[in-house]
């Protein structure tokens, strides 16, 4: 399949030559399935669900660390899935099956452990972070959810279905940092757009299950990996 890109402000789609999975061998970094990667500062950063760490690499693909089991402390990853950044470049990674948000700063110090227990996640693997908080696609309970930087639930909007605000399986949450939410809805194969109050906007119908989404600098364009 192609790659689509859509505009994020209407419903225009131009595609790109399909990108490889990223799998594999990552030479000094060994063996690696990749779940999301994420611009840094740095270079990139890839969660690896196949060895349960981070992976960090400079903008040429070289290998330079990873937050392994030493940095991850007495609570190793269990899926780590998407990823995020603030503005003084701390990565953020949804810890799946261990219900936290788990900082990392660029020395790859553990900064933060946000439990997510007794607020009905279940198996949560987007995360954007924005405007002092975080922005969860709960994926087994089939919603949005905001998260404070004080655990608190500030919202939570969606229940399983296909109608607009509805979900089936959302994996993923970008931001284009003005209030809209990108939400890849993947079993309605579409990509639905909500502000910050969790108020439906549009959707955009994908046409095959979307898996992952990313959203350019200028914040103009959504480009979408499908199934």
């Amino acid at each position: 399949d192609a790659l689509p890109i859509y505009q994020t402000n209407e419903a225009k789609v131009v595609t790109v030559q399909k990108i490889q999975d990223f799998n594999g061998d990552g030479q000094l970094s060994g063996p690696f399935k990749a779940w999301d990667i994420l611009n840094t500062p740095n270079g990139l950063a890839l969660s690896d669900q196949g060895q349960n760490r981070i992976l960090l690499f400079d903008t040429q693909g070289k290998f330079l660390s990873q937050i392994a089991k030493e940095q991850q402390g007495d609570t190793p990853f269990k899926e780590p899935s998407c990823l995020t950044l603030d503005p003084s470049g701390n990565i953020y990674v949804m810890d799946t099956w261990n219900g936290l948000i788990r900082g990392f700063n660029t020395n790859g110090e553990s900064i933060l452990k946000l439990d997510l227990g007794g607020k009905s996640f279940y198996g949560p693997r987007g995360l954007v972070f924005d405007n002092n908080a975080f922005f969860i696609a709960d994926t087994g309970s089939h919603r949005l959810a905001k998260v404070n930087l004080d655990g608190a639930l500030a919202g939570a909007w969606g229940t399983r279905g296909s109608g607009k605000g509805d979900f089936d399986n959302p994996y993923q949450v970008v931001t284009d940092g003005q209030g809209h939410y990108f939400v890849v809805d993947r079993d309605n194969n579409r990509i639905q757009v909500l502000d910050s109050l969790g108020h439906f906007i549009r959707e955009i119908r994908i046409g095959a299950a979307p898996t992952a989404e990313t959203i350019d600098p200028q914040k103009k364009w959504i480009f979408v990996s499908r199934s």
